[in-house]
């Protein structure tokens, strides 16, 4: 998310106090991690997989941590869930993450924004050209920052993974958690998750927001959640990941 929320480091302080470490990273391209020969158009989805593989081999292999858990949140949680498919791994968390292909969430999130219905029905017809592996011309100004040319490769790699997918091919348990505040992914993603992997355990938080802050019971400070730094994340999450890891 953003500097503003603050909610991995407050997550990592509370797994710290519980005596579990982390390892959070800006992941490729954002923030920290942007190398000098950085090119936006040359990156796919596989490097975010690949960086969490390297990572994983450090911690297991130098640093000698024996029993790693990938954690991933929102678009993290498909990058998590296929690097836990590489790694002996003790397991694997999606918080927030998608149930669906991609592009259902977008058309999904983006068919509510103030735009006109001529730049609306461009979308879908966008989407299923990169589905194609095939690049689009001509993006209305109002879907540059999204469909923008340099983007294009990447959302071409991650659009051929569907999650319901992927996770059944996970081995080691799982643990998805899905807040009922979430105007991003919603809770049927969740259970999308759930039911492609039985073995999996589901915890629905009331809620929780797609910043893993609690809106309350009406979401009615879902806004809130993005821009008030000084609001803590979501206790029940917490407990939840806290509960699994020691278990």
């Amino acid at each position: 998310m953003s500097d503003a929320t603050n909610e991995y480091q407050m997550l990592a302080y509370n797994l710290n106090s519980q005596h579990i470490a982390s390892f959070r990273f800006d992941k490729r391209g954002v923030g920290k991690s942007i190398p000098a020969d950085f090119s936006e158009g040359e990156l796919v989805f596989d490097d975010y997989v690949k960086d969490a593989e390297k990572i994983y081999n450090y911690l297991h292999d130098t640093l000698n941590f024996k029993n790693i858990y990938f954690v991933g949140h929102s678009e993290g949680s498909l990058i998590a869930m296929l690097a836990a498919q590489k790694k002996k791994v003790s397991g694997y968390i999606s918080i927030a993450g998608a149930g669906r292909p991609i592009n259902e969430i977008l058309e999904e999130q983006l068919q509510k924004a103030p735009w006109p219905d001529s730049v609306k029905e461009q979308i879908a017809p966008i989407f299923n050209q990169l589905r194609k592996g095939n690049r689009v011309n001509n993006i209305p100004e109002s879907l540059q920052m999204l469909f923008r040319k340099s983007i294009q490769p990447y959302m071409i790699s991650w659009l051929k993974y569907d999650p319901a997918v992927e996770i059944k091919k996970l081995t080691c348990p799982v643990l998805i958690i899905q807040g009922t505040c979430d105007i991003q992914v919603k809770v049927k993603d969740a259970q999308n998750l759930h039911e492609a992997n039985e073995r999996s355990i589901l915890k629905i938080v009331p809620g929780m927001s797609h910043t893993l802050k609690n809106a309350g019971a009406d979401c009615l400070d879902e806004q809130k959640t993005y821009t008030d730094g000084s609001m803590p994340i979501d206790d029940t999450l917490v407990k939840d990941i806290i509960s699994f890891i020691k278990k």
